[in-house]
Order: C-alpha cells, then structure tokens, then sequence
C-alpha cells in the first residue's frame, strides 16, 4: 500500500474515531467481543500457587523521559524479588509482531490492542501466580489474578493543563476509557489519595492506595556536597504540564533558576542543563537548596518526595502528594487553583523568601515528612507483599 493512501486512510479513519459516540462504541465492543474470545478459547488461565509473577510496563518508545512510574515500577520488581517472588518482566523487547492492521488500529489506541493481545498471548503460554500491569496496557488482559497499577489518569491530565489541542485532549480521554475497562476484573492500585478520589468521583472502580516512596539509602541528606543550585527545578519537560511558565517568570524576578530537563527555556535568569540520568539525581538533589516543582498535573510527584528526603525545602502545586504535604508543611505548596499566572508566581516568590529565611527549620521539616508520613521503602515493600500474600 503506497504511502499516500496509507496518510489518508490514517487521517479518515482519525476524523471519524474522534466522534465520541463512535470511539466510545469501539472501545465497548472491542473489550467485551475480546473477553468473550479468551474465555472460550480458554486464555483465562488457572490460578496457580507458586511464586512467579509477570511484571507488565506499559511499552515507551527508544529515547523516551524516564517518569516517576517506571522509577516505582523497578522498586516494585526488587521488594518482591527480595521477598522471594520470581519476576519476569513483560516489556517491549521480545514482544511477538503484530500485524500491518494490529499496527494501524495501536496508533489510535496509544498501544493498547496489539501490546496487550501479545501479553495475553504470553500469559496463555506461561503459569503466573499473579499478573501486576499498568493501567495504560491492560485493556485486553484477561488473568484470574490481575493488580492493575494507575500511575496516572489521562483525562486529569487533559483536564488541568492548559495549551493543550482538541485532538489531544480526544486521545487522553480515549486512553482514560480503556483503562477503565482494563481495571473491571482487577485489583485495582492507586499510588496517591489525590488520584484514588479523582478516579472514584468518575467511575465505580475501587481501588486500594499504596503511596509511592522514596528510597532513603539513595536519597539522603549528604553534608560533603555544597549548595550549588540555590534554585532549582528537576524534571521531564512539558512546558504547560510542569508548569515550565510559571518557572519562566518566576525567573524573571531576578531569581537565577537551574534547570535540569530534557527542554531547554530561554531568559535571562534561567541556567538550561542536560536532563540528568537517574543515578545523578540524588547528587545533584544534594547540591539544591529549594526546589521549585509547579507542575500542574500529579498524581504523586516522586521527584518533591526524593527532594525532601535529602533535606530539600520545596515548592509546589497542590496536585498529588502537595494534597498531603499542605497539611503539614503549607508553606511548601501553593494552592493555585482559580489564581492567574502572575498571582502563581507571586505565590512562589514569597515562598522562596519564607524558606531562605528560615533554611534549616524548613530543610528539617522535609526529613521528618519522610518519616513521619511513612513514605519509606520498607513500608513500600510491606504493602506490596501483604497485597499479595493476602488480598489475592
């Protein structure tokens, strides 16, 4: 097929699957003809009670930013390798090809049917105790014992940031409803109070919150590094998304910001570094004195947790875990809901001046957030393996 009529039947085929009713219809049909298909071919396979658990992430293209989630995924995979659990871990490398029209209908679908058919395909080969998934690549695996991950919720995302297109917005809202058919059958895991109320308030799923953590033997406070970066910000680049406008004029005020991010901004106070490869992160969280993080879409935020378990004041929306931090620390988190831009950003720069005054109370404050709110590895670990060992 010439590249031209495949360029025109991709772009028909996206004007007519962005019709809400029509994308709503497919995703309904393909879901319940699919179940119906595994369950008479006998793909639904029975329990089994050894210890070997698929490990499923959702497949990122070659060069992709590293987020948060496949940070707590790797921690995932080592607690239960330490508790005795044999992990295979599903990912993209080995994955059986697809077909020309499995491919096409993935470019709708962000992945989801061709991914998740060859994962079914994997599991009707193999005997799993348990299968753990993200929520973004389990719209078509069907298991007897399925722990489906949300990380994150698409349609949040759409919903709080701003600058983003209609066609965009369409897709996210697309990929929120087929996670929520891939979680009917599960046992559903949020990682934040904040995204478990949000997905609540929509659906009826019921899901279970175990709070990410950070890993203390990586992060923590060490004196021998200097404050080299008396303002920074540390994270994948999306300028409305993690709020790299407001870090922009924030800058403006004459306060010189380091930024460390696969983007690069342009003004007179902002220093642009090379987006940092994850074992450089806690070396160069030591060497910050205040991190800005004003993303406008968490649903946790882990970098803010690893800054505040090395000693790290911080500032940021109150989006995912900056909904439990201003209940402690309000200082360290800006409501900006209903604020205009310029208010955000006076917002942060009287908070700025607030923590520089009083460093060592704030830097203080950060490390007993960490332990006093249980955002440690070893409570990680516990809940994961209580899940496991009890709940399936």
């Amino acid at each position: 097929m010439g590249s031209k009529l495949k360029s025109y039947i991709f772009k028909m085929l996206m004007r007519l699957f962005n019709v809400p009713p029509v994308y709503s219809l497919a995703i309904g049909l393909i879901y319940y003809s699919s179940r119906a298909v595994f369950f008479l071919i006998g793909l639904k396979k029975k329990k089994t009670d050894n210890k070997k658990i698929l490990f499923v992430n959702y497949p990122r293209n070659k060069g992709d930013a590293l987020g948060g989630d496949t940070r707590i995924n790797s921690i995932i995979i080592n607690v239960l390798k330490e508790k005795g659990f044999d992990v295979e871990v599903y990912g993209k490398n080995g994955i059986p090809g697809t077909s020309y029209v499995i491919d096409i209908i993935d470019q709708f679908l962000g992945f989801q049917i061709g991914f998740t058919l060859n994962v079914s395909r994997h599991l009707h080969a193999a005997n799993y105790y348990a299968v753990i998934i993200d929520s973004s690549a389990n719209f078509l695996v069907f298991y007897d014992r399925v722990i489906n991950v949300f990380h994150y919720s698409y349609r949040q995302y759409a919903e709080n940031v701003p600058g983003l297109s209609r066609d965009f917005k369409m897709i996210y809202r697309k990929m929120e409803k087929m996670q929520l058919y891939g979680a009917k059958k599960a046992l559903n895991i949020t990682v934040s109070r904040s995204l478990q109320n949000y997905l609540q308030a929509r659906s009826s799923i019921y899901t279970t919150v175990i709070p990410n953590c950070v890993d203390t033997s990586v992060f923590y406070p060490d004196k021998k590094l200097k404050k080299k970066y008396p303002v920074a910000f540390i994270g994948g680049y999306a300028y409305y998304g993690k709020g790299m406008d407001i870090v922009e004029k924030l800058s403006n005020k004459n306060r010189t910001i380091h930024c460390f991010s696969n983007g690069s901004l342009n003004t007179k106070y902002l220093v642009n570094h090379s987006y940092l490869k994850q074992e450089d992160v806690p070396g160069i969280m030591n060497q910050v004195g205040i991190l800005v993080y004003p993303s406008r879409s968490e649903t946790f935020g882990l970098v803010p947790l690893e800054a505040l378990a090395c000693g790290v004041p911080i500032i940021m929306n109150k989006v995912g875990i900056g909904e439990e931090i201003i209940e402690v620390i309000p200082e360290f988190v800006v409501d900006a809901a209903g604020l205009s831009l310029d208010d955000i950003v006076r917002e942060y720069d009287k908070r700025l001046t607030i923590i520089k005054n009083n460093y060592k109370v704030y830097s203080q404050k950060s490390l007993s957030f960490i332990e006093e709110h249980g955002f440690t590895r070893e409570r990680f670990a516990r809940s994961w393996v209580d899940l496991i060992e009890c709940e399936l």
